[in-house]
């Protein structure tokens, strides 16, 4: 071990370190680490990092893609190892925190975060000059983020007393009758009567009604 490093001891990288030296040849994975010192797999990485880093530990994958730790020869002059990405567990759905890549501090690459759909989406770059010609506003109303116009409000509109009706082209019947649900829907939870019903009356047109 280099005199440089020193692991904290009862660390769990001391521990690493002490068997393998004391077993020449021997190799560790992730998950052997995890279970023979009982630690979280998911922690062996963190814990190793800077022993790796230092040569006191050499790190590989093997055909599995896991790590697979061995006892180094001392001060190493790689870079740092990038952070593991552990192979999705069955039935587990990725998240962005599973999968985020750090950024290279040779090349200056923004680092990317890959999203449950597996597509990488780079980071946002902003300059101070950016942010400097931005305008202070006051007086704008607070919108809800993500709300859309609803274009279907002014047919339902037309509909202000219980009997009346709309005909319409046949071919918006799904979409008129979903919105008349949905209203239906907010109306009883509103503790309102407003009710609306929909029907195909021929081949060219449907009709939405009031009755309530």
């Amino acid at each position: 071990m280099s005199n440089a490093y020193r692991p904290r001891t009862g660390s769990l990288a001391e521990q690493v370190i002490n068997h393998l030296r004391a077993n020449p040849g021997a190799e560790l994975t992730s998950k052997d680490i995890a279970t023979k010192f009982n630690a979280s797999r998911n922690s062996v990485f963190a814990n190793l990092e800077t022993a790796v880093h230092r040569g006191a530990l050499t790190m590989t994958r093997n055909d599995d893609l896991e790590y697979v730790y061995r006892a180094g020869g001392g001060r190493s002059s790689h870079p740092a190892p990038v952070a593991p990405v552990w192979p999705p567990i069955p039935g587990k759905a990725t998240t962005p925190s599973d999968t985020s890549e750090a950024a290279s501090s040779d090349t200056g690459t923004a680092p990317t975060v890959k999203s449950q759909r597996g597509t990488a989406q780079a980071q946002v770059s902003v300059t101070a000059a950016e942010i400097e010609a931005l305008e202070v506003e006051t007086g704008i109303p607070i919108g809800t983020q993500g709300r859309t116009v609803d274009k279907w409000a002014p047919l339902f509109n037309k509909l202000t007393t219980p009997g009346t009706s709309v005909r319409f082209p046949a071919r918006w019947k799904s979409a008129v009758a979903a919105q008349a649900t949905k209203r239906n829907r907010q109306a009883k939870a509103a503790g309102y009567g407003t009710e609306y019903k929909v029907r195909i009356i021929s081949a060219e047109h449907a009709r939405v009604w009031r009755i309530a």
